[in-house]
């Protein structure tokens, strides 16, 4: 069985080096998905990322310092392509806000992108039948003949 990482959630988690952020750092990475695992101090992650090498990316960051809150999300999906999943278990309401700009953000560019794809597609595709003549009587009902 092969593992592929591509198909496997990125989780975003604060206060992830303690308590209900360990946790959920914890189960994610034992189902196989990839992890950001953001915390003030992560000395008690390195446990953790000696055994999850490729899966766990232990980030440090002062959730009150906002450009090191946007660098850190940047940091986060340049390693692993993206994120899907964005646990706050800080509980600090600027880094909501932030977080939850930032994945609004993300995940509007995402469907605008998949929206111009599917607009190209349909061009193609209704370009494609008029250069293609469709089968004799297609699309004709004996009531039309």
């Amino acid at each position: 069985m092969t593992n592929n990482l591509e198909n496997k959630r990125v989780w975003f988690i604060t206060g992830a080096s303690k308590g209900l952020g360990y946790t959920f750092t914890c189960a994610a990475l034992k189902a196989g998905d990839r992890v950001v695992a953001v915390a003030r101090t992560i000395d008690n992650l390195a446990k953790l990322k000696d055994t999850y090498q490729e899966t766990l990316l232990p980030l440090n960051l002062d959730i009150t310092d906002r450009d090191a809150v946007f660098s850190t999300v940047e940091a986060a999906i340049e390693h692993f392509g993206r994120l899907d999943i964005v646990v706050n278990n800080s509980d600090n309401s600027p880094l909501r806000l932030i977080l939850g700009s930032m994945v609004y953000d993300i995940a509007m560019d995402t469907l605008k992108a998949r929206m111009a794809t599917w607009k190209e597609w349909e061009a193609v595709s209704r370009e494609s039948e008029k250069a293609i003549p469709a089968p004799e009587g297609y699309g004709i009902t004996e009531e039309q003949n």
